[in-house]
C-alpha cells in the first residue's frame, strides 16, 4: 500500500527538524507519515520540485497549488491522510476527474452551508472515512453532509503529552504571585477575559495569536494594570509559560466545532487547573472538568468567579484536579494513541 499526507501551508521541513531536535512538539501529520512510510505533500514541497512558474502560479493560493502537484502525482498513491476538509474537498474534486481509484482519509474540522453543498454534490465515495474531534461535528457530517455515519470517526483532539508535561520543580515566581494565562485566536472572547480579570487577584499573561491570525490589537491593555500582551514564543517558551501559570483561561466565542481545544488539551497536559466556555464544539472534552470552572461564553461576572476560584484551587495541596487533567489527557488525547487509530484505520479500509 502506497501513503500520501497532504496539507496546504505547512513548512514541514521546519517541523521535521525540530521534531528531530527535541526543541518543540511532534505534529501529528510528521508523526502520521513516519507511522505509515507516507510522502508528505506541501505546498512547500511542491515550490520546491516544480519550476518557478508554478510557484508563481500559486503563490496566493497554496492550498491549491499543494493539491495540484498531488493529484498530478496521485497515481502512485493509494491511499493519502489528508489535515484538512479545505484542502480534502479540493483534492476529491480533482482526484475524481482524474478517475483516482484510491481514498482520502480526512479530518474535518467545522461544517459550512458552503461545504455541506459541496459535500452533497461530489459525495462520499472519494473518502475512506472522515475524522472529527468534535461530536457535533460528526452530526453535522451525516445530517448536512449526507454522509453515511459509518464514514465518520470521532477523535479527541491529539497533543503531545511528551512535550506538554508538569514542570517537576517548583514554580520558579515570586511568592503570592498569581497568573493566569490564555493563549490562541481562533474564535477567542478575549474582551470578556479582560473584563473579568478587572475583579481577580492575579497577572493575565495573553498570548494572542494563532494560525490564521492574532487578537492583539483587539486587547486594550489600559483596561487592566496587571495584563501582559506577550510576543510569539518558541515552543519551549511557551511550554514555560504553561508551567508557571496557575490558571489556564479559555474563553470562546459560542461555536458548534471545537475553536480552543489545542490550547486547552495542552493546557490540561501541563497537569494545569482550566477555566473554560463551554461551548457545543467542546462537548466530549469537559466531562472531566469541575462545573464550577465551565462558564457559558460572554459572561464577565461568572468567568471572574471561576478563574478566582480556580486560583484557590491551584493553590490548594488537597485538590488534585490539574493532575486529574493530566491522567485524563494521557488517557483520551495521547498523539501516540491517535496515531495508532489513524494508521490502523488506513490500513483496515
Amino acid at each position: 500500500m502506497r501513503s500520501a499526507v497532504l496539507l496546504g501551508k505547512g513548512r514541514y521541513a521546519d517541523e521535521i527538524r525540530g521534531f528531530e531536535a527535541e526543541d518543540g512538539p511532534r505534529t501529528e501529520f510528521i508523526t502520521v507519515a513516519r507511522r505509515i512510510d507516507a510522502k508528505v505533500f506541501s505546498f512547500a514541497t511542491a515550490r520546491s520540485e516544480r519550476s518557478a512558474l508554478f510557484g508563481r502560479l500559486f503563490g496566493r493560493k497554496p492550498v491549491i497549488g499543494s493539491v495540484v502537484n498531488f493529484v498530478m502525482q496521485a497515481g502512485s498513491i493509494d491511499r493519502c491522510y489528508v489535515t484538512g476538509e479545505d484542502i480534502g474537498i479540493v483534492a476529491a474534486i480533482l482526484l475524481r476527474l482524474r478517475g483516482w481509484q484510491g481514498k482520502l482519509y480526512c479530518v474535518f474540522h467545522a461544517m459550512t452551508p458552503k461545504k455541506a453543498r459541496i459535500l452533497r454534490l461530489i459525495g462520499h465515495k472519494m473518502f475512506g472515512v472522515f475524522i472529527v474531534v468534535s461530536e457535533k461535528q460528526r452530526r453535522l457530517l451525516i445530517e448536512e453532509g449526507n454522509v453515511p455515519p459509518e464514514k465518520v470517526l470521532t477523535v479527541h483532539n491529539w497533543v503531545d503529552d511528551r512535550f506538554f508535561h508538569p514542570r517537576d520543580l517548583a514554580r520558579a515566581t515570586s511568592p503570592g504571585a498569581k497568573v493566569v494565562m490564555a493563549c490562541g485566536a481562533e474564535n477567542r472572547d478575549y474582551p470578556t477575559l479582560v473584563q473579568a480579570m478587572k475583579t481577580v487577584d492575579a497577572d493575565l499573561k495573553l498570548f494572542a495569536h494563532g494560525f490564521y491570525g492574532t487578537h492583539q490589537g483587539t486587547v486594550d491593555p489600559s483596561a487592566q494594570d496587571r495584563i501582559k500582551l506577550m510576543p510569539r514564543v518558541s515552543f519551549s517558551d511557551l511550554l514555560k509559560s504553561y508551567q508557571d501559570a496557575d490558571v489556564i483561561a479559555v474563553p470562546l466565542n459560542e461555536v458548534d466545532y471545537a475553536a480552543g481545544v489545542t490550547g486547552l488539551v495542552e493546557a490540561m497536559a501541563c497537569g494545569k487547573v482550566v477555566v473554560v466556555s463551554a461551548t457545543a464544539g467542546l462537548d466530549g472534552y469537559l466531562d472531566g472538568i469541575d462545573p464550577t470552572l465551565l462558564v457559558k461564553p460572554h459572561q464577565p461576572t461568572d468567568l471572574a468567579q471561576a478563574v478566582s476560584k480556580a486560583l484557590a484551587i491551584a493553590h490548594d495541596p488537597a485538590r488534585q484536579d490539574g493532575s486529574h487533567n493530566r491522567d485524563w489527557v494521557v488517557k483520551h488525547c495521547s498523539l501516540d494513541n491517535y496515531v495508532q487509530k489513524v494508521a490502523n484505520l488506513m490500513a483496515a479500509t
